[in-house]
């Protein structure tokens, strides 16, 4: 780990920040501040996350339990663990509903809904996202715009999937623009 890397997981409205060797705790409203001090101090503010697609059927069954309960399950479409500093943080499921639409859902390794996501469309996507995005990232290639909502909260984010060259990153956007979360994605595959 690097010294000068301060290390965000999202559990909004709380984040754990990693700075160094301690953990600390702090609100969204405390974030702004810190990321700014941060970059003051030469660090950056990215978490390096690992994911590896996974066949649906080698999901734990009490994620896919979990999910059944949770939703008209028509067929699960892809999976995908995510890792941290080879800790898990999540699964991910896309799951077909019987109506035929599909949905994200997030999982811990417990089996508990967290997060969910729907495909954003262009239509859907406000201004201020769009905007922010053109400004930092306009030699970026978007491959995937979700709709995710934190279930403990209600928090509502954009997770745009990019990439340039071979960097493949995850930003998540508040509805009026304001960066939450960067990612830098390393796919296993």
């Amino acid at each position: 780990m690097d010294a000068g890397t301060i290390y965000c997981t999202a559990s909004l409205p709380l984040l754990k920040v990693r700075a160094g060797d301690g953990w600390m705790v702090t609100t969204r409203r405390c974030l702004a501040a810190l990321v700014v001090l941060a970059v003051a101090l030469g660090c950056r503010a990215v978490e390096h996350a690992h994911d590896k697609d996974i066949h649906p059927a080698d999901v734990p069954e009490n994620i896919i339990k979990a999910a059944k309960e949770k939703f008209q399950v028509g067929k699960f479409l892809t999976a995908e663990i995510r890792t941290c500093d080879k800790k898990l943080i999540h699964y991910s499921l896309e799951i077909q509903l019987r109506d035929k639409t599909t949905v994200d859902a997030y999982f811990d390794g417990d089996g508990k809904l967290f997060r969910t996501g729907v495909t954003a469309t262009k239509e859907t996507i406000p201004a201020a996202v769009k905007e922010a995005f053109g400004k930092q990232y306009a030699d970026w290639t978007i491959s995937e715009v979700n709709k995710e909502t934190d279930l403990a909260t209600s928090y509502e984010v954009y997770s745009v999937d990019m990439s340039k060259g071979a960097k493949q990153l995850e930003v998540d956007f508040a509805p009026d623009g304001t960066i939450v979360k960067t990612l830098e994605l390393i796919d296993e595959e």
